[in-house]
């Protein structure tokens, strides 16, 4: 897009955008930029944690040179609150609160057993149809980390990166492993050329999820997991000569 040569910087490091820039963006606009020439990026802060490694092999810390580095980021609005959005009918939506509501107790992410990712709901959901509003739309933008599938579109922008995933406690302690995954993040954006579709992406098999082996010890167990990695596709106006 045709930023001023004074805006390009903070453009170029913009990961998150404000409500109001996102909806200008989905309709083929360039995004506002704040009078002071700020990037219309919604306030994060930014941090480095020091963890030590654990050995797969003896579950417990390395003994030597196993401290590194762990980037963070939190919110940085002085409520900080996190909007979800979801794709669900009145069922599922009764599912995913429940879903959220028992997620806020445990935490959520890697280091949930160290105190973080907790929260509590703030209210009731609130339909949001206005993000699906967007009369012309030809292209989507995904509001998820996913894998795309074979079949999905190729043409348009995005940031890939390899997703370690990990077992559930009691299968971890048994040294049985995800493979490591390609995927996209969220924000990534396609032509499709039509309409889109609400979802696109896939759901990782256990014969790409696991090893040989590891898919015998847990067919043992009767467990045959199944990773979702489906993005939630909301539509947008594909302008190729701004978006190049």
């Amino acid at each position: 897009m045709d930023w001023q040569p004074n805006a390009r910087k903070a453009v170029k490091k913009t990961r998150l955008l404000s409500a109001g820039a996102f909806r200008e963006a989905q309709n083929g606009r360039k995004p506002t930029l704040p009078k002071n020439g700020d990037a219309p990026i919604a306030s994060t802060r930014d941090g480095v944690r020091m963890r030590n490694s654990i050995s797969r092999l003896t579950d417990s810390a390395a003994e030597s040179d196993g401290l590194f580095e762990v980037r963070y980021s939190e919110l940085g609005d002085a409520d900080g609150r996190l909007t979800v959005y979801a794709r669900a009918d009145s069922d599922g939506l009764a599912v995913l609160m429940e879903a959220l509501e028992t997620l806020g107790r445990t935490g959520y992410g890697a280091r949930a057993t160290s105190g973080y990712g907790a929260f509590d709901m703030d209210g009731d959901p609130t339909p949001r149809p206005e993000l699906d509003d967007v009369p012309g739309a030809d292209a989507f933008v995904s509001l998820s980390t996913y894998q795309p599938a074979p079949s999905d579109p190729t043409e348009g922008c995005w940031r890939a990166f390899v997703k370690y995933g990990k077992m559930a406690p009691e299968f971890q302690s048994a040294t049985i492993f995800k493979r490591p995954q390609a995927m996209l993040e969220p924000g990534a954006c396609f032509h499709v050329g039509g309409a889109p579709r609400p979802f696109y992406g896939t759901a990782i098999e256990p014969e790409r999820l696991l090893s040989e082996g590891d898919r015998r010890r847990l067919a043992e167990m009767d467990v045959r997991p199944l990773q979702p990695a489906f993005a939630l596709a909301l539509p947008m106006i594909w302008e190729k000569e701004k978006y190049a």
